[in-house]
């Protein structure tokens, strides 16, 4: 689907009020009525009535959107998503005309791991084309690739996840890092990535 910044957006047949409002890409939780809040695209939008839950994604990729696929994390508590499955990842939006991609998620309480992608699952080239944590400089790696989700306390909590790129980056596609393409980094610059509670 297209959607339009700053569009109003209702249910063919569906109560949005009754509906998950992601808060990334609409305002207008609890109403029949949302407002397009992030930039205009084109996005996958699958809707469970049965559960209320709604999944929304921004198609493009890099350096519109990135994505964030783990386990211990879903969109918020009711979401059924429980496990790795590039069909469900996090699009993590970038700000304005910034390099910092940014996104809301809810940690479940033994936390776990998760990997950044340039691309959704809908490109063949996902599995090559991972943002590594090899490129960050202030966080904790799982592995090379891979990246802790902090612990929080209680049942779980809320998070603003915020990506900064710093300078961008492009791909080396003639030479492998693996089985990913190389990332080479702007300015040779270190990402950035911090996660606040909220």
């Amino acid at each position: 689907f297209t959607l339009t910044k700053d569009a109003s957006v209702t249910g063919n047949g569906i109560d949005l009020a009754k509906l998950y409002c992601d808060p990334d890409v609409f305002s207008g939780s609890g109403n029949s009525t949302w407002k397009v809040t992030q930039e205009t695209g084109n996005y996958y939008i699958r809707i469970d009535a049965f559960s209320g839950h709604v999944y929304v994604r921004e198609e493009s990729g890099y350096p519109k959107t990135i994505y964030l696929d783990g386990w211990c994390w879903k969109k918020h508590p009711g979401d059924p998503r429980n496990n790795w499955d590039p069909a469900t990842a996090m699009p993590l939006y970038r700000q304005g005309t910034s390099n910092v991609y940014a996104g809301t998620l809810y940690v479940l309480p033994w936390a776990g791991d998760f990997k950044l992608f340039a691309v959704s699952e809908t490109n063949p080239e996902i599995s090559q084309m991972m943002i590594k944590s090899k490129y960050f400089e202030n966080l904790t790696p799982f592995d090379d690739s891979g990246i802790k989700f902090p612990i929080p306390g209680g049942d779980g909590a809320y998070y603003k996840v915020s990506v900064d790129l710093k300078d961008g980056f492009t791909w080396n596609k003639e030479t492998m890092d693996g089985e990913n393409y190389t990332l080479v980094p702007a300015n040779n610059k270190k990402f950035t990535l911090t996660f606040t509670e909220l």
